[in-house]
């Protein structure tokens, strides 16, 4: 029934009006036709081709009448206003802009559309297809208003806005405009008589209609009149008000009183995330849902679930106020609220709590906000109200906290204006814009201490934090200025929104998102008085700058500068780079040879450029090319087989980085031995062997047992631990046989036999910064059981004597010093033996392994940051903020074989204490006991107050979850 089609070359959204070639209507026609059969088709009415032909055949494009259902006559916009009163219910009004002009010939003209405005009528139609089937004239009515504002931009109309505002006034549901200079439109309500002077008879030009069937009147059809058949419908639809702000003359600034909902903005999400659960089956019927909220989504979630008939459990903590635990106890909630933070702050010691619960609620359903795709969704209903109220929109102006809010209705925006600025608001204090965490500062609803998923950073072009002194004085300000009695995140948006006002030109119009009401604020932003002087302007500031008050840093979408990943890991921390990278303002680029090879590399946000990664000329090409006229920031890598290439590149662009030399030596462990030895740093005694026919003698050399491995490898790939001289020679002429690593790239053609260090393994975690080696703790490994040495998990600070953690240290620095190591992170692996420790290998990376993010939780110290930081010549910041441990266990197959599935993950998940289970092994796999980094199939994380904890923790975890086999 519907198509989208390039009439006469301009691209308009049209119907298929089903009539046969040749009958002489023009595309204005055609679109008359498509408005008809929407509306006959709410209406019930026959809309089969015959049935619109015979409305249609009587009249010419733009007057006449259709079908008593429907009702078609032409005015001038300025003749409108004082008929309208009479009209009837389910009207389309023709207003003829024209005049004589020939249709058909001015379609010939060309029309430019932008690949943007080409998926956006590709969405229009879609959406419309979907109202039309579901009977929603309402919705009709909004993309259709859609459109005209999109045409708009291909063939102006003269008379579009003022079409627009007599819409509003008489609370029609939208305007149609055909961009052949046609306006079809004004969609009226069919619910409810239009004007007290409906009573007057119709003009000579209208015929009365029926009354439409009662399929017709449905709630979210009401516009101004906001009747609804329940109070779940009754969410979205706010107001958009203009505030009084001293600001240049056609300076427009709004308010979109998202306060308004029922509750507040959330209510939307928790409408979203729930409907979607029941629609999709992870929401039974009667089931409970258990979530982690300490404002506004607690009372969404209470709101729509308790409505729908689920037990709701919310898990709080004591920052919760008196009048939200009371809102939430009356609408039947259980809360559940947490006694003390954890060292990840509040968030991470309610998500635990929150397992907890889940353990024991079989069946109970966890919307996730944060993390959950239905929440950026939500908001896509709240950009469509904005484009119908307001038509276009400059800026826009929201708080920052799960990101859901501001990054939906953003995106959704942007889709249609493109040049929209977009300026996001956060609190002093919180991480999600490159700031240290500060778990006690006082703002809630917006900020965090961790990363959401639902945070896009390329939407942004601006960032502004505000103090909590500073936000507390706008919220009282907006309550004493505007009248609106609003709650802090609201407060802060209005802070924003009127300092932006103030320097934007003539003719800007911006709109400031304002989620939630102040009642809960009484006795906190609205007792509080400031310690110091508030701000009256912000400091500006380069991205990434620490900041205790009001400052704001700009990231343009267009034009961000560009940091190069030269390939990356597979197994950990690449993907969390990438994003990282996007997190700081970059555009990250990554260089690969395959890019199939990086699983979730699609949802990094990251540019991608398929390139020889082996050839210096053709990595520099790409890099030059892919950059343009931006600024390169830096290059890094997050994968050992990289490192030389890394720095031959950043030494051919003159950007910081390491000495090619280094790199090589800490890729070559047959250099970094013999670095070692002249520096006298102690290391097993080793020998180095090209030739099968020195392996005996080196073997004798070196004594057994005895590990060899290869010069180059990564992951514990080929390093095998022998006990006599048979297999060590076995195992050294196999190695020397490989021609090719993991990547392509050609192996060395050595081999390194070395002493088996006896005693406990640990790796170092350093960082490099201005020439000082700094420690930042040391890492607790757990491997396979011998003749293998793959490592099955680690925790996170290892609990050691402090005079023990000291020697490790010293080592690891001595060992840097030995090959040229200055700057950046490395990972320097230890066994601490009899004799002391003694130094196995340099790392001149991050570790691997996931125990980045084990520093993170346990320290605050977010190491990937650190790394991008470093590379982009940013002050780096390795202070903890906190004193946990954490630790991680992989899953590993028990028999060789193929993998069956991989059960108990969710189970393993409830396990108090634990962070996160993943597993990354797929059905039908070719699976066997560990022999590298690359047979892991999963893994465990878990946090604690001690070491001994979060290994009671990993062990009650891997109990539950099963790798099955077909060999089980």
């Amino acid at each position: 029934m519907f198509d989208v089609r390039g009439v006469g070359g301009g691209g308009s959204l049209v119907l298929d009006s089903g009539l046969a070639v040749g009958k002489g209507l023009a595309s204005s026609s055609a679109d008359l036709v498509a408005t008809a059969r929407a509306v006959g088709a709410v209406l019930g009415l026959d809309t089969s081709p015959a049935a619109v032909e015979g409305w249609l055949r009587p009249i010419e494009p733009t007057d006449g009448v259709m079908h008593p259902g429907i009702v078609v006559f032409e005015h001038r916009t300025v003749r409108l206003r004082a008929s309208l009163g009479t009209l009837p219910p389910a009207t389309v009004v023709a207003v003829d802009e024209g005049g004589h002009l020939d249709t058909v010939a001015f379609n010939r003209r060309p029309l430019h559309r932008t690949p943007a405005q080409k998926r956006e009528y590709e969405r229009l139609m879609r959406d419309l297809t979907t109202a039309v089937d579901h009977g929603d004239l309402a919705r009709v009515g909004a993309i259709a208003t859609r459109s005209a504002v999109l045409n708009q931009r291909l063939v102006p109309k003269r008379n579009l806005d003022a079409m627009i505002r007599v819409s509003d006034e008489i609370g029609a549901l939208g305007v149609v405009c055909a961009h052949s200079g046609t306006m079809l439109g004004l969609l009226l309500d069919a619910a409810t008589p239009t004007t007290s002077t409906s009573c007057r008879p119709p003009p000579r030009h209208v015929r009365a209609c029926p009354a439409p069937p009662p399929s017709f009147v449905r709630s979210h059809h009401q516009g101004a009149r906001m009747r609804h058949d329940t109070i779940v419908d009754a969410i979205g639809n706010t107001p958009a008000v203009r505030l009084r702000v001293d600001a240049a003359e056609g300076v427009e600034a709004y308010a979109k009183l998202e306060l308004l909902n029922p509750y507040a903005m959330k209510d939307r999400v928790a409408r979203q995330m729930i409907l979607e659960a029941r629609r999709s089956g992870a929401l039974e019927e009667g089931a409970p849902i258990v979530e982690s909220s300490s404002g506004t989504m607690a009372l969404g979630i209470a709101l729509v679930g308790t409505y729908l008939g689920h037990p709701v459990h919310i898990v709080t903590d004591p920052r919760i106020d008196p009048i939200t635990l009371t809102k939430l106890e009356a609408l039947g909630c259980v809360v559940h609220v947490v006694e003390t933070m954890t060292g990840q702050g509040w968030q991470s010691a309610r998500l635990e709590r929150l397992a907890e619960l889940m353990s024991g609620m079989p069946g109970a359903y966890w919307p996730q906000q944060y993390s959950n795709p239905q929440n950026p969704a939500a908001y896509r209903t709240l950009a469509d109200e904005l484009i119908e109220a307001l038509g276009t929109v400059d800026v826009v102006v929201g708080s920052v906290g799960s990101g859901g809010s501001l990054c939906g209705t953003s995106a959704a925006l942007l889709e249609r204006l493109p040049d929209l600025k977009v300026v996001g608001v956060d609190c002093v204090g919180s991480v999600l814009f490159g700031q240290p965490d500060v778990p006690a500062r006082k703002q809630s609803g917006l900020g965090n201490s961790l990363y959401p998923d639902n945070i896009d950073y390329r939407l942004f072009d601006e960032v502004h934090w505000l103090s909590d002194d500073e936000a507390f004085d706008a919220t009282q300000r907006l309550a004493r200025e505007q009248k609106i009695f609003a709650g802090n995140t609201s407060g802060s948006v209005y802070r924003i929104l009127t300092h932006l006002a103030a320097e934007a030109g003539p003719g800007t119009r911006l709109v400031g998102i304002l989620p939630d009401r102040g009642d809960r604020y009484v006795d906190s932003v609205y007792r509080h008085r400031p310690a110091g002087p508030i701000a009256t302007r912000p400091v500006e500031v380069p991205y990434g700058t620490t900041v205790t008050g009001w400052s704001f840093a700009s990231i343009p979408r267009e034009n961000r500068p560009v940091l190069v990943f030269v390939e990356s890991n597979t197994t950990g921390t690449g993907m969390l780079a990438l994003r990282t990278a996007v997190r700081l303002g970059f555009e990250p680029v990554l260089l690969a040879k395959d890019p199939a090879r990086y699983a979730g590399l699609d949802g990094t946000g990251c540019r991608t450029v398929a390139c020889d990664t082996e050839s210096d000329a053709d990595v520099l090409r790409a890099v030059r090319e892919a950059a343009g006229k931006r600024t390169i920031a830096g290059l890094t890598t997050t994968s050992d087989f990289y490192l030389e290439h890394t720095a031959r590149l950043a030494a051919a662009l003159g950007l910081p980085g390491h000495a090619p030399e280094t790199m090589t030596a800490c890729r070559d462990k047959s250099l970094t031995r013999t670095a070692l030895r002249d520096a006298g740093v102690p290391q097993p005694a080793f020998a180095v062997i090209g030739d099968s026919a020195d392996i005996a003698g080196a073997v004798a050399s070196v004594g057994l047992p005895c590990v060899v491995k290869p010069v180059g490898g990564s992951g514990s790939q080929d390093v095998l631990w022998c006990e006599d001289a048979a297999t060590a020679a076995e195992h050294a002429a196999r190695v020397l046989a490989v021609t090719e690593n993991v990547r392509g790239q050609a192996t060395a053609g050595k081999v390194l036999i070395e002493e088996y260090a006896r005693g406990p393994e640990y790796s170092v975690e350093m960082f490099c910064d201005n020439g000082q080696a700094a420690c930042l703790g040391v890492t607790q490994r757990t491997a396979c059981a011998l003749p293998y040495f793959v490592e099955t998990g680690h925790v996170f600070p290892a609990e050691l004597p402090e005079a023990t953690s000291g020697e490790l240290a010293e080592s690891a620095r001595q060992a840097l010093k030995a090959v040229g190591f200055d700057r950046g992170p490395a990972h320097v692996e230890i066994r601490m033996t009899d004799m002391g420790p003694v130094v196995i290998e340099i790392n001149a990376r991050l570790a691997g392994g996931m125990i980045p993010e084990l520093v993170r939780a346990a320290t605050g110290i977010d190491l990937l940051e650190q790394q991008v930081r470093a590379a982009a010549g940013y002050p780096v910041r390795l202070l903890a903020d906190r004193a946990r441990h954490a630790g991680i266990r992989f899953l590993v197959a028990r028999r060789t074989g193929r993998l069956v599935a991989i059960t108990g993950t969710a189970e393993a998940e409830r396990v108090p204490g634990v962070e996160r289970v993943v597993t990354t092994g797929s059905p039908g796999r070719a699976v066997r006991p560990p022999r590298d980094a690359y047979d892991r199939l999963g893994y465990v994380v878990a946090g604690g107050d001690s070491a001994q904890e979060v290994l009671e923790t990993l062990d009650a975890a891997v109990r539950l979850v099963d790798v099955v086999t077909d060999q089980d």
